[in-house]
């Protein structure tokens, strides 16, 4: 299973692939998963016309470059059919 995270902080994919990674190894799946970190939309889509598909996209709405939502919306229209998270970082949190 590939699965993509998508947020422009880096400390922010990194922690989300920290939980992700640690969930896999807990339910032994750790072995059938492959992660992809993009640090802007634009890499993602482009990505996706390479043909390099994903089962599951978390992805922050707020992206600096283009909007996740806006950016799940090409995916959508050039064909992608996987799960889809929205994340977002509260202020103070």
């Amino acid at each position: 299973m590939r699965i993509a995270i998508c947020d422009y902080k880096k400390n922010e994919r990194e922690k989300y692939l920290r939980i992700f990674s640690a969930l896999a190894k807990k339910h032994n799946i750790d072995k059938d998963m492959e992660f992809i970190l993009y640090a802007r939309c634009e890499e993602l889509v482009f990505h996706f016309e390479d043909r390099i598909f994903m089962d599951i996209l978390f992805i922050d709405i707020g992206m600096q470059d283009m909007q996740g939502v806006e950016t799940v919306r090409k995916l959508r229209q050039m064909g992608y059919k996987g799960e889809i998270v929205f994340l977002t970082e509260l202020q103070g949190q």
